[in-house]
C-alpha cells in the first residue's frame, strides 16, 4: 500500500465511522456501494446536462452564422451598389420559426 492510499482508507473509515457508527467491513462495503451508485447517477446527470448544453450551443452557433451571413450579404450589396433591401422583419420571423422547430425537435425550453 502506498501512503496516500492509507491516508484515503483512514479518511473513508473515519467518515463511514461517523455515518455507520463503529467501523466494520460490512458498513464500509455498504458505504462504498452507496458511493458508487451516487457516482453513476451523477455521471448520467452530467451527460444529460452536456447534451442539453450542446443543443443550446448548436442553436446559438446557427443564429450567429445566419446573422453573420446577413451582414456580409448587406456589405456586399453596398460594396457593389446593388439596391437589394434586407427585410429584417422576415429574418426575425424565420429566426422565430427556426427556434420553434428546435424546441419541437430537441424538446428544450428557452
Amino acid at each position: 500500500m502506498t501512503p496516500p492510499f492509507k491516508k484515503w482508507i483512514k479518511t473513508v473509515s473515519r467518515i463511514s465511522g461517523k455515518i455507520f457508527g463503529k467501523w466494520s467491513p460490512l458498513s464500509y462495503t455498504e458505504f462504498m456501494y452507496d458511493c458508487e451508485d451516487k457516482i453513476i447517477e451523477l455521471e448520467f446527470e452530467i451527460r444529460e446536462v452536456k447534451d442539453r448544453m450542446n443543443v443550446y450551443l448548436d442553436i446559438l452557433n446557427n443564429i450567429d452564422t445566419s446573422v453573420s451571413e446577413l451582414f456580409d450579404r448587406e456589405k456586399e450589396n453596398e460594396r457593389f451598389g446593388i439596391s437589394e433591401n434586407v427585410d429584417y422583419r422576415e429574418c426575425l420571423s424565420n429566426l422565430r420559426s427556426a427556434l420553434r422547430e428546435y424546441k419541437r425537435i430537441y424538446r428544450v425550453n428557452f
